[in-house]
């Protein structure tokens, strides 16, 4: 019998949908944050390079870089939250022995 899908997605058959869609939401949110990470470092890079000829510029990447901050909050936050709360519900769906 052939199976289809990425090993990530073999390792999950057993699990029900909604556990399969909580753990592509946190992969997605990494991903995200992982992007953000990405950014920042670069506007702050920028902003470092633009200082000495043109610092109104360099000004402007300091706030692109801060707003990225700022997202990275965000979904750190929301990433640690629908861990926690995806883990309270794999708690409560195991039997007690």
């Amino acid at each position: 019998m052939a199976t289809h899908g990425t090993p990530a997605e073999k390792n999950t058959a057993h699990d029900t949908p909604d556990v399969r869609t909580e753990r592509r939401r946190l992969l997605a949110l990494r991903t995200v944050i992982r992007l953000l990470v990405a950014g920042c470092l670069a506007a702050v890079g920028v902003a470092v390079w633009q200082l000495p000829g043109h610092p109104v510029l360099a000004g402007v990447y300091v706030g692109l870089a801060s707003v990225c901050v700022a997202g990275i909050g965000v979904c750190v936050t929301l990433y640690l939250y629908l861990r926690r709360d995806g883990a309270r519900g794999a708690a409560a769906s195991e039997p007690d022995a």
